[in-house]
């Protein structure tokens, strides 16, 4: 692994041990590796709050020109890693809320940024509709995914070979969003799930200085604008349908800009030099953001900005969604980054450092994904517990879905593996379905999920 990356405590600028409350009921992924946040949102589609996936990959841009194959690459190994699938079909599925499962009946509205200069690239939202039509086996229907932005012009690139079947193109706005005091585009409107795809791009220094997740719905509603003035811009985006039905966020940093809304592609030579390998000349960002919490991807895409100008204030404005997330009663994500748990992807690799910076983060404590996994019989947990921590008489323990203890063990410093039958307490073997396991001392506590399937 090359040493000029950015860490993940570079990346988030994490000080210091970082206790993680990890409640089983918020856990959902049985092959992730996330741990929890502090705050469950209220934001219904936010399946997995505080978690993410940044991947940069330096082929991603080729003498200007963003390259498909590369960029399915990205977004199929991040969409498998956040939702811990293991194909690309489950992982798509996975992201919808079990409130509201996917299914055939189901209708998807796709925001992109199609106006001015700058767009959200077709190629990453091709690799997206191709995730989501192989949803079901291959049954989802092309038809009932729509990708709209209110502007009129610009809509080339979305080729009916390119998207066949899919609905594409401008949309009407004849319904009312009452919360937001406009009317919504008519597909969302119609839709049961919105998906948002901005691409990343600088704005007015009055409204935050960056187009993101946040801002790229000013062409979800009618009429556009982009006033100055809080209850506006944080309504339309925190509150009514877009808040209710949005269940997924990707910003496309395959390329982006720095010379306005309505700037050229520019290159972040900067931020691709702190991630690109040792013999690469690459100078676009080359990166691609995923969360079902869309603080995450605005936040994320906002440190790129920062690092790329070396400016650790910039996008601080007073209307952008990282400053509404710090009041609570809006409930759209986290914005407690130390509490996050996210991965990097680096050329394809999935870095392995993460797994010593998180030591770090909670204090001396590590835990390794259970093996194997599914459990049929016995399964080995690894871990680790730092001289430190042994004072706090550290234990491992494994919860059912409902928070009840089914099994605990103590454990000891360094290095360890145990094992565990799948017994519970009293001896009878524990019904099949997916359980929390968890080690904690003191304070700090790291988990992850099992799966018991016979």
């Amino acid at each position: 692994m090359k040493k000029n990356r950015i860490s993940r405590r570079g990346f988030l600028q994490t000080t210091g041990a970082s206790t993680i409350a990890l409640m089983a009921a918020n856990l959902s992924s049985p092959g992730g590796v996330f741990a929890g946040t502090l705050r469950t949102m209220a934001f219904p589609g936010n399946k997995w709050p505080g978690r993410g996936v940044l991947n940069f990959n330096e082929s991603a841009v080729v003498s200007g020109v963003v390259q498909y194959a590369t960029v399915k690459q990205m977004i199929d190994e991040s969409i498998m890693d956040l939702t811990g699938e293991s194909s690309v079909a489950a992982a798509w599925e996975a992201i919808f809320p079990a409130s509201n499962p996917i299914s055939t009946s189901k209708k998807i509205a796709i925001k992109v940024n199609n106006t001015f200069t700058t767009k959200t690239h077709w190629q990453v939202v091709q690799a997206v509709t191709n995730g989501l039509v192989s949803m079901l086996g291959g049954t989802f229907p092309a038809a009932n995914i729509s990708i709209y932005d209110l502007g009129t012009s610009g809509w080339t690139a979305y080729s009916a070979a390119r998207f066949p079947g899919i609905v594409v193109g401008p949309s009407g706005a004849s319904h009312s969003d009452a919360t937001a005091g406009r009317n919504i585009a008519d597909c969302v409107y119609n839709a049961d799930y919105l998906i948002n795809i901005p691409v990343i791009k600088t704005h007015w220094e009055s409204v935050g200085s960056i187009t993101l997740g946040f801002k790229n719905h000013i062409g979800s509603h009618n009429p556009v604008g982009c006033p100055n003035n809080s209850a506006d811009l944080i309504n339309n985006r925190c509150g009514g349908i877009i808040k209710d039905k949005t269940v997924f966020t990707l910003l496309d940093a395959t390329k982006g800009t720095k010379g306005g809304y309505n700037g050229s592609e520019q290159t972040f030579t900067t931020y691709a030099t702190s991630m690109r390998s040792a013999s690469s000349t690459q100078t676009d960002p080359c990166t691609i953001i995923m969360s079902t919490d869309p603080v995450v991807v605005d936040y994320l895409g906002r440190k790129i900005f920062r690092i790329d100008m070396n400016d650790a204030t910039y996008g601080s404005g007073r209307y952008d969604l990282i400053t509404a997330a710090q009041n609570a009663d809006y409930g759209v994500g986290d914005e407690s980054d130390q509490h996050w748990d996210y991965r990097e992807f680096i050329n394809g690799t999935l870095t392995t450092a993460l797994d010593s910076e998180k030591m770090a983060m909670t204090g001396g404590l590590g835990l390794e994904q259970n093996s194997p996994n599914p459990v049929s019989l016995n399964t080995a947990i690894a871990y680790t517990v730092s001289a430190e921590l042994m004072k706090y008489k550290p234990r491992i323990c494994i919860y059912d879905l409902t928070g009840k203890m089914v099994w605990r063990s103590g454990a000891t410093q360094g290095r360890s593996t145990m094992v565990w039958d799948g017994h519970a307490f009293d001896g009878r073997v524990v019904p099949n379905g997916v359980y929390v396991y968890r080690i904690v001392a003191g304070s700090a506590s790291v988990a992850r999920k099992l799966i018991v399937r016979r």
